[in-house]
C-alpha cells in the first residue's frame, strides 16, 4: 500500500495569486481558498497521474513476484530513501544501497538476489516529485489549477438551481495533457 508520509512543502499557486485569479481583495477566505488550492494540487497530481513536486512516499508489501521484475514505485521517484523489514525474530533490517538501484525513474530492481525476508512486508521509503519546486512548476498547470480552484470557489454546491455553462474540455483540462503519464 502506498501512502504519502511527507507532502510538499509548499503549493504552486500562491494565496496571492488565487486571490488576484479570484478578484478578492480582503482576506476573510484565505483559509477556503488555500484549500482549494490544494484540493486543485490534489486533482492535477490525480489527473496527471504523477507526484508534481517533491514528496515522500512509503510502500508496504510483499516481494514475492516483484524480485524478478522489480518493485514499481511512483512515477518520478528520484531517490530511494530505504528499503527495510522486520526479520523473524522482529529486528528492523536494512538492505543496503549497493544491493538496488532506481531503473527508468520508478522501478526498484535488486542488483543481488534480494533479501530473505520470509512472509514480511517490507517497506520501501522514496522521495519522487516531477518538478523540483513551484520556482520551475509549469505555468500550464498552474493555470489549471486556479482555473479548477476557482470554479470551485464561485460553485460551492454540487447542485445549483441556474444553468451553469462549461468550457469545452480541450480548453481547461488540455493545460494538463503535456503533462499525463501515459502507460504503454
Amino acid at each position: 500500500m502506498y501512502t504519502r508520509i511527507q507532502a510538499p512543502a509548499e503549493m504552486p499557486v500562491t494565496l496571492d495569486e488565487i486571490k488576484l485569479h479570484c478578484r478578492i481583495d480582503g482576506d476573510d477566505e484565505d483559509a477556503l481558498l488555500q484549500g482549494l488550492v490544494a484540493a486543485a494540487y490534489g486533482q492535477a497530481e490525480h489527473r496527471t497521474g504523477r507526484a508534481l513536486l517533491p514528496q515522500t512516499w512509503k510502500l508496504v508489501c510483499r516481494i514475492g513476484a516483484a524480485a524478478l521484475y522489480g518493485v514499481p514505485l511512483r512515477r518520478d521517484t528520484t531517490e530511494i530513501v530505504s528499503v527495510t523489514w522486520t526479520d523473524a525474530e522482529g529486528n528492523q533490517q536494512l538492505w543496503d544501497a549497493s544491493s538496488y538501484w532506481l531503473v527508468a525513474g520508478y522501478r526498484l530492481v535488486a542488483r543481488r538476489q534480494w533479501p530473505d525476508t520470509g512472509d514480511m512486508p517490507v517497506t520501501i521509503t522514496f522521495r519522487c516529485g516531477a518538478f523540483s519546486g513551484p520556482e520551475d512548476f509549469p505555468e500550464s498547470i498552474k493555470a489549471w489549477m486556479k482555473i479548477f480552484a476557482g470554479t470551485l470557489y464561485e460553485n460551492r454546491e454540487a447542485v445549483q438551481t441556474v444553468e451553469l455553462a462549461e468550457l469545452p474540455r480541450t480548453f481547461v483540462d488540455g493545460l494538463l495533457d503535456p503533462y499525463v503519464l501515459i502507460e504503454v
